[in-house]
């Protein structure tokens, strides 16, 4: 989030400035979208570049919810204003922490991510002009999503890490502790649970490995896959952290203990990136209304079945949430239920 859109976006003298610098972890880059008002929605950004009468702009507005908002260099994304007050698209700014007009809010306390600060970021006529621009003005979604994709794909390959730990955490435990059918690992309710992790574990090293194989080499991979890969990844993490506290019982619910970290830590990759929700409902429309997802499994993974019956599922589930029986009667309620609902299968 904080080097992909200096690194493809910026113009050539701010990359020969930062790069560097970032490279060698003098100073580290972050990434400031979110806004009280805004999370998944862009279209809710209310922060905005407002132009000034010397050829640039000036930043205002609210940032929340940042990791890392005290970094050296922040990705900031507004909204133009022309001098008449009309707005115009997204466009995203390079702002170097010190820059003035910018202030810093109070780290916010986290359930989580202890090591990693939040805050929140007020922007106060930061004064910032065509230096600074991510690539063209209006047109600042294409270095947010091409970030937005490798964090996506960087989140799903967290949480399978995170659910190795917890497979080793819970078969360490398991090995050792007696109960009353005898040791616990060989209870059948934890070994049908062992089955479940193991495999989410194995569908993610597979999965993972294909598609980073695929973007070694060059090929175009739909961002669809990215937050597939993302939903997926902090779902099973959670589900694994999860029974990770339960296999450990009494003692998994002790704060000395490293499950109640893990489950803490697992459960903002379902928010963060994007919420899961929101992810869901935008695969499902696309798998409604293009062929993207569907072409990339013909062609790169060579599973045409699987994406015929995608495509027949996706209809199955329309057809039910806008029958008889829908649970909402609103037409855009039900394409949205049925959109979700497409994201997840």
């Amino acid at each position: 989030l904080g080097v992909r859109p200096i690194l493809g976006y910026a113009p050539q003298p701010l990359r020969d400035e930062l790069l560097p610098v970032l490279a060698r972890g003098r100073e580290l880059a972050s990434f400031a979208m979110t806004e009280p008002g805004a999370g998944a929605d862009l279209g809710g950004i209310s922060a905005l570049a407002v132009a000034d009468p010397q050829g640039g702009w000036r930043l205002r507005g609210v940032k929340r919810w940042n990791g890392s908002a005290w970094a050296g260099v922040i990705n900031v994304f507004v909204r133009l204003q022309d001098p008449a007050a009309n707005l115009s698209g997204l466009t995203g700014f390079v702002v170097r922490q010190g820059a003035p007009g910018l202030r810093m809010g109070p780290e916010s306390l986290t359930m989580g991510l202890r090591g990693i600060m939040q805050n929140a970021l007020y922007l106060e006529d930061v004064p910032v002009g065509p230096r600074h621009v991510l690539g063209q003005l209006g047109k600042g979604i294409e270095p947010a999503d091409d970030a937005l994709f490798f964090a996506r794909l960087g989140t799903g390959i967290v949480g399978l890490g995170g659910m190795q730990r917890c497979a080793q955490l819970m078969l360490r435990y398991a090995s050792r502790r007696s109960v009353a059918t005898g040791r616990l690992l060989d209870n059948p309710v934890t070994l049908a649970r062992f089955s479940d992790l193991t495999a989410s574990i194995t569908v993610m090293e597979i999965v993972v490995g294909l598609i980073t194989q695929l973007l070694d080499t060059g090929h175009a991979v739909p961002r669809e896959v990215a937050m597939l890969i993302k939903i997926a990844g902090s779902e099973f993490l959670w589900r694994a952290a999860d029974d990770l506290v339960q296999l450990l019982g009494g003692r998994g619910y002790m704060e000395n203990n490293l499950a109640p970290q893990i489950l803490r830590d697992a459960r903002v990759l379902r928010i963060g990136e994007g919420p899961n929700e929101s992810l869901n409902a935008f695969v499902g429309r696309n798998v409604v209304h293009t062929d993207t997802l569907q072409q990339f499994l013909h062609t790169h993974l060579g599973a045409a079945k699987l994406a015929d019956q995608l495509n027949a599922t996706a209809q199955q589930v329309q057809d039910r949430c806008a029958g008889a029986h829908a649970l909402f009667a609103d037409r855009a309620a039900a394409l949205t239920w049925a959109y979700a609902l497409t994201g997840e299968v």
